[in-house]
């Protein structure tokens, strides 16, 4: 009875955006399509594949700071990555990561010019998140401010922080019509779970459809 009465409340109860606005992910893939990694500081080289490689791949920054060099392997059809979806956690995930034809703001293309760029400042190191001037791996924390600096010099506004790529990229693919299911296995929630419409730009009920304009 009480499980039933749970469900009924659980069921009519209105969900509430976590953000009421959020930024187009266009904005930050429409910069660095203008780019050349080939022409750009070892800094600067680091914030833009670290700002793609999110957006591509909706990856936390705990997860993305897990990463070592052997954990990237290039194919032909893009590459294969590796990473620790818990600290705790011993054994990693594998994950999928194709060539986006024709763009210039491929993820890996980008990952491609930043590991051959640790290879010459840094090649005895294991490291994959790294700077000449620092001589330990970067924490998560870090990862987020060289992202938050890379969302800036694109464009988005300076109130939304690294955090916000995995939900801008949600809302975006809701309003195209993927489904939370397909939503979830993007952002790695589980299969069935809602949660994740709590972080998309929708305004009234669980009803009201996504916000097609951000």
């Amino acid at each position: 009875m009480i499980s039933l009465t749970l469900k009924e409340i659980s069921a009519n109860k209105v969900i509430k955006p976590r953000y009421s606005t959020i930024w187009k992910s266009e904005t930050v893939l429409k910069f660095e399509e203008q780019r050349i990694s080939t022409k750009l500081t070892p800094n600067e080289l680091l914030r833009r594949t670290l700002a793609l490689f999110q957006v591509y791949t909706t990856m936390r920054t705990t997860e993305i700071a897990s990463m070592r060099r052997e954990d990237v392997v290039f194919t032909i059809e893009g590459m294969l990555i590796q990473y620790k979806k818990k600290k705790a956690e011993k054994r990693k995930k594998w994950r999928a990561i194709h060539f986006i034809r024709n763009k210039s703001g491929c993820s890996v293309i980008a990952m491609k010019c930043w590991i051959k760029t640790l290879d010459l400042m840094l090649s005895h190191s294991n490291s994959l998140w790294r700077t000449p001037t620092y001589q330990k791996p970067l924490a998560s924390a870090t990862l987020r401010k060289r992202i938050k600096e890379e969302l800036i010099a694109s464009g988005v506004p300076i109130s939304f922080g690294s955090n916000t790529i995995r939900h801008s990229v949600s809302t975006r693919i809701r309003a195209h019509g993927v489904s939370i299911q397909q939503t979830n296995l993007l952002t790695d929630h589980a299969f069935n779970t809602a949660v994740t419409e709590q972080f998309n730009n929708i305004t009234g009920n669980k009803n009201t459809k996504i916000a097609n304009f951000l």
